[in-house]
């Protein structure tokens, strides 16, 4: 298999390259700003690339943009120019997982047949799957398909146990087929982690056809397994410190709505006037933080819903009820699966670029997370770590185009001067006019 080639004088230019190519895949799942790739990579092909690190960041924005486009020419000769490329294996690794969640099979086969990726490269250290995961959860079965073809191991063993996120990943997204490949490549129906497995989430969905099937061919709910019990996670510092500000947990709480590794909890509290849902097991893991930014490597999240809004496994097979919880988790995985953090005091995380609705019943596209310099959202934990809390709240596309040029303080200024509380009111106004 060919490994690419690089010209050496192009060399000095790779110098932070891995930084610029991490920073490109972290955002490609929920966005990707990059604009006319296609030209500025033929430029880049046939041309020695400038040692400016706005043209490295550049280079790995349009390599990953090509990617999930299934622009094959494109990455091939971006390769095979810059070779040194190839040697960031974790920024590379994250691409294929990203062109498998596109369901792109040229691009797949370009990647590990000429330039030698690996099909079981894991996610990270801690977490084994990879991309057969990651195309299962996004339905992609063209995708799943050629990676079970060509190796790619559907179960793994972690902590002693097998687990098979794959199957579990797949169930979750309603992907009838997609369960029914793997089930019959392999997959182990039964594995369970974190007191889930494949018919569990199949339940909690409502899935009638998938549990039909998962006991068709011999599913069995955790409980009614003789396994050895879950491992735990160090989560209770954390849910006494919500209830000594926000009042007693409710006794039903809602395991992870997408399997993964830390295995997260969400806990929901009815106040008087809402009801405050937060994670517990995100920060079980530090996230990676640039150097001077070490007091934000454990996070937690917490997000407001109005009073009564249902929070049952029912309610999570309606698009319009489920939102916020999927939103929430997509936000708490987000920089354990990318290698990143969520960038200090605030982050904004977008639905696509352009920007696309979060739900069928709201308009609003990102979600905005702060914290706040206060003892709530900053607390210690017996363990010696310190947990920043992060409150989440979704904007309008213009409201975060305003925090872009104005800052997050101006923007949380005009939210309050309008009367907007923190609680998720899909009817709101758009505050961005009043600027």
């Amino acid at each position: 298999m060919a490994m690419g080639s690089s010209n050496p004088a192009d060399s000095a230019s790779f110098s932070s390259l891995g930084a610029w190519l991490k920073e490109a895949w972290s955002s490609g799942p929920l966005s990707c700003r990059s604009s006319d790739s296609r030209e500025i990579a033929r430029k880049w092909s046939i041309e020695p690339m400038s040692t400016d690190g706005e043209h490295a960041k550049g280079l790995a924005s349009v390599l990953y943009e090509a990617g999930i486009s299934g622009d094959v020419e494109t990455v091939r000769g971006l390769l095979q120019k810059h070779g040194d490329l190839l040697d960031d294996r974790e920024g590379m690794n994250m691409l294929l997982q990203h062109v498998s969640m596109a369901d792109h099979v040229d691009m797949l086969a370009l990647l590990v047949e000429e330039f030698g990726l690996d099909v079981n490269a894991p996610r990270d250290e801690q977490t084994p799957e990879g991309a057969l995961d990651e195309a299962a959860g996004e339905g992609a079965i063209h995708a799943a398909r050629w990676l079970l073809d060509h190796g790619a191991r559907v179960n793994h063993q972690v902590d002693g146990r097998t687990r098979c996120f794959a199957l579990s990943s797949a169930v979750f997204g309603g992907h009838l087929d997609l369960v029914k490949l793997l089930v019959e490549r392999g997959a182990d129906i039964n594995a369970a982690w974190a007191g889930k497995n494949a018919l569990s989430f199949a339940m909690m969905r409502g899935d009638e056809e998938i549990t039909a099937f998962l006991r068709s061919k011999g599913a069995v709910e955790p409980g009614q397994l003789a396994n050895a019990p879950e491992p735990t996670s160090p989560i209770d510092p954390i849910v006494q410190h919500f209830e000594q500000h926000l009042g007693k947990s409710t006794p039903l709480s809602l395991h992870e709505v997408v399997p993964g590794d830390p295995p997260m909890t969400l806990h929901a509290i009815t106040m008087a006037d809402r009801v405050a849902l937060f994670t517990s097991g995100m920060s079980d893991r530090p996230m990676t933080v640039p150097p001077g930014s070490e007091a934000f490597r454990f996070a937690e999240l917490l997000i407001y819903l109005p009073k009564g809004w249902p929070l049952t496994d029912a309610s999570l097979g309606d698009p319009s009820l489920v939102w916020p919880i999927k939103w929430m988790m997509k936000m708490a995985r987000f920089p354990h699966e990318n290698g990143t953090w969520l960038g200090g005091q605030s982050a904004i995380l977008t639905n696509n670029e352009p920007p696309e609705p979060l739900a069928p019943n709201t308009q609003m596209t990102c979600i905005l997370a702060t914290t706040r310099n206060s003892e709530f959202d900053w607390f210690p934990v017996p363990d010696g770590r310190c947990i920043v809390l992060y409150t989440l709240q979704p904007l309008y596309t213009e409201e975060c185009d305003l925090e872009r040029s104005t800052g997050v303080q101006h923007l949380l200024d005009l939210l309050e001067a309008q009367g907007i509380s923190p609680v998720v009111d899909i009817h709101r106004p758009n505050v961005a006019p009043f600027s």
